[in-house]
């Protein structure tokens, strides 16, 4: 068997457990997390370098990744609750076929808008969020997407 088989035998395996694979490695590093960063001071440098191939390959996931990850954020400091994913984001942005949710103009960059805002008691959960143009999230600030829709006629 050479190299590329190999490999690809792996990378079958890994996709048919991944689950249970990443479970495993969890609670491995859970149980010892001294072992969890001594992996990662080894292998900074590839993990870097993995990390950056992955990001050129995926520019528009790691995008989505990065704008739910900072709603989450903003909610965990608020003590919100919730969870949206990059996932979750491409099917609102789909949803709204990449048009503002508040303008209906097309959308080269755009924003995670909460219709119910986290200052006002809203939720990162994906029934609350929104993709919206720069412009528009910025004129809504705190108010909610009710309110908004009804100022803008």
């Amino acid at each position: 068997m050479d190299k590329e088989q190999k490999r690809a035998k792996n990378a079958a395996y890994y996709r048919a457990n991944r689950e249970r694979l990443i479970a495993k490695e969890s609670a491995r590093y859970r149980a010892n997390p001294e072992a969890g960063r001594e992996y990662r001071r080894k292998n900074a440098k590839i993990l870097v370098q993995r990390t950056a191939k992955w990001i050129a390959e995926n520019p528009d996931r790691h995008l989505r990744n990065q704008k739910a990850a900072m709603a989450v954020l903003r909610g965990r400091r608020r003590g919100t609750p919730g969870y949206i994913s990059g996932e979750d984001v491409r099917n609102q942005f789909n949803a709204q076929n990449g048009l503002c949710f508040y303008c209906s103009e097309p959308m080269s960059k755009y924003q995670i808008d909460h219709k119910q805002p986290l200052s006002r008691g809203g939720t990162n959960w994906p029934e609350n969020i929104v993709c919206s143009c720069p412009g528009c999230n910025m004129r809504k600030g705190t108010k909610t997407a009710e309110e908004f829709l009804k100022e803008r006629g």
